[in-house]
């Protein structure tokens, strides 16, 4: 699986008067993931090579440790539905979707 993501996002600023070292955000966009599946011993249609995508989102809060440097906690979540499904374990556990949620530890630089 190869995955690419274009996120925009939004910093709110206006948290400073009451916690100056803590700015929180927000984002969204689109996911975009290139899945390639073979095996030497499949048989006629069984390896799988598919592009697909959908929206994400995340969210998040930093906390400036120094003035250019910066902690950061990040949830996020993907959906790429009916990506899967169609054949193996995928389709006898009824799974169709590649998205799902992350939670993020970040180190950050920078002002």
């Amino acid at each position: 699986m190869v995955p690419f993501q274009l996120t925009a996002g939004y910093q709110i600023k206006q948290m400073h008067r009451w916690v100056p070292r803590l700015t929180p955000y927000l984002g969204a966009g689109y996911t975009t993931l290139h899945y390639k599946e073979t095996s030497e011993f499949a048989g006629a249609g069984e390896n799988v090579t598919l592009r697909k995508g959908g929206p994400h989102a995340v969210g998040g809060v930093e906390v400036k440790v120094l003035k250019w440097l910066g902690a950061a906690a990040e949830f996020g979540w993907s959906s790429i539905d009916h990506a899967i499904g169609t054949s193996g374990l995928s389709k006898e556990f009824g799974e169709t979707n590649l998205g799902g949620t992350t939670l993020r530890a970040k180190i950050t630089v920078g002002r």
